[in-house]
């Protein structure tokens, strides 16, 4: 087992999820859930990449971690789909609960 804090690791875990999950929020207000193709989340987490890589390349900090938080709540948006696709396949585990 690794020892977490040993790399800090853990030092802005918990910024890092309430970012996501604000961002999450914001995205199901807008959106609502979302139920797509893997290609198709796919393209949507290119184009946030794409503008993340334009953020960096321009120098924007604020706007380049904007962006990657939006690449991330991309990503838990795949995997809310994919389990909720196939529910059989992956086992639901209680990991506790993410506070601010």
């Amino acid at each position: 087992m690794i020892e977490v804090d040993k790399f800090g690791l853990m030092k802005h875990f918990n910024r890092v999820c309430y970012k996501l999950l604000e961002e999450r929020e914001a995205q199901i207000g807008k959106w609502g859930t979302c139920h797509h193709n893997h290609f198709k989340w796919l393209s949507i987490l290119m184009e946030e990449i794409g503008e993340a890589s334009r953020a960096a390349l321009e120098m924007d900090i604020e706007q380049y971690e904007k962006e990657i938080i939006q690449c991330g709540s991309i990503c838990v948006a795949i995997l809310e789909d994919l389990y909720n696709t196939f529910p059989n396949t992956f086992k639901q585990e209680e990991r506790g609960k993410i506070s601010k």
